[in-house]
């Protein structure tokens, strides 16, 4: 499991912690970034998308996003 993309921390008028949003993990942030650059590529012909073709766009993001949560290390 990886680190929240966007943890959010509520706190109340007298600075009292109440209430924690993790968020989405930040692999799945990063996949989805990476999908939308790859459906963004003027060269990627997303009309005709069959399950096929978005079987290996998912998986190619989530392995952009692996890779990216690999370098941070």
């Amino acid at each position: 499991m990886s680190d929240p993309a966007f943890p959010i921390n509520e706190i109340d008028q007298r600075g009292n912690h109440y209430h924690s949003h993790l968020g989405m993990t930040m692999r799945h942030y990063l996949a989805g970034e990476a999908m939308k650059g790859m459906l963004a590529n003027p060269n990627f012909d997303c009309s005709p998308l069959v399950e096929k073709q978005i079987t290996f766009v998912v998986g190619d993001a989530y392995a952009l996003a692996d890779a990216m949560l690999e370098a941070r290390k």
